[in-house]
């Protein structure tokens, strides 16, 4: 039986790598996992400098929860006595540990758990970071709530996610019956009704997620945009533009929304769960 070429556009989408259906697990909220950034890269960079900026990084011990491949948890040894790492994927956990214990590092530990079920004692860190996990992650709160159990009274949490106001959807999206990535998908982000069926990872409002922080009984310590630093993408022209634009006030579209939250002195588990109830 002949069977039909497919449409132009869609075989122009799958043209050269840069659209194309993509084979990825999701989770039980049909979420992709996420990829992990090259270590030592811009997207790196960029992130722990907006975070950094917004509140120090500083401590005895620290959780990168999420942590991937490692690209995070190496950078952040140079602020902390102990830096945790810790994946749900056991593959990830697996080459993290193959390329940082070769570094030599003696402060970096690394193992596999998962963010709602994290095997720490409270109030036993002092800071958390959920780098470009929330928006992966199959339900929010268990997770916020963790970083809350963990985390010593003025310890910080903190984080990045997509912010909802970039004007372009940047992980695969449901398209012809499977998962596409065609880039950068335009305008999706801005409506919540296509986003929640199309979308394989959340965006977020600056309203959303200090709800979400407030919510398990965290304060707000700041908050921050920044636009994708084009690592893989654009050149040094259009990296200028980009850097640029956070100068004025489109700063606010920009791809990356950082945020850190402090647990309040004298917090308890049982705040948390009282500030869940009202």
């Amino acid at each position: 039986m002949h069977r039909l070429e497919k449409p132009l556009f869609i075989r122009l989408l799958a043209e050269e790598g840069k659209h194309f259906v993509r084979q990825e697990p999701l989770n039980q909220a049909g979420l992709i996992y996420g990829e992990s950034a090259p270590q030592g890269g811009l997207n790196v960079s960029k992130r722990l400098q907006l975070l950094n900026r917004i509140h120090p990084f500083g401590g005895q011990i620290a959780v990168d929860l999420g942590c991937g491949k490692g690209s995070y948890t190496s950078e952040l040894a140079q602020w902390y006595g102990v830096i945790m790492g810790m994946d749900i994927v056991p593959e990830n956990v697996s080459i993290a540990r193959e390329h940082l214990q070769s570094d030599g590092s003696r402060k970096i530990h690394l193992l596999c758990a998962a963010g709602d079920a994290l095997p720490l004692a409270n109030e036993s860190v002092d800071s958390v970071f959920l780098i470009e996990v929330l928006d992966h992650v199959p339900s929010l709160r268990p997770c916020l709530e963790e970083a809350f159990r963990v985390l010593k009274p003025g310890g910080i949490l903190f984080l990045t996610v997509p912010n909802r106001k970039f004007p372009l959807e940047i992980h695969p999206v449901r398209l012809f019956g499977g998962l596409w990535e065609p880039g950068w998908f335009p305008f999706l982000p801005w409506f919540k009704f296509l986003h929640a069926r199309m979308a394989t990872a959340r965006v977020f409002s600056k309203r959303s997620l200090r709800e979400l922080g407030e919510g398990v009984g965290l304060s707000l310590v700041g908050m921050e945009t920044g636009y994708p630093p084009l690592e893989h993408r654009g050149g040094y022209r259009l990296r200028s533009i980009m850097n640029w634009l956070e100068t004025t006030r489109l700063r606010d579209f920009g791809l990356i929304l950082a945020a850190a939250f402090s647990k309040p002195t004298g917090a308890s588990l049982h705040d948390s769960a009282n500030t869940a109830e009202n």
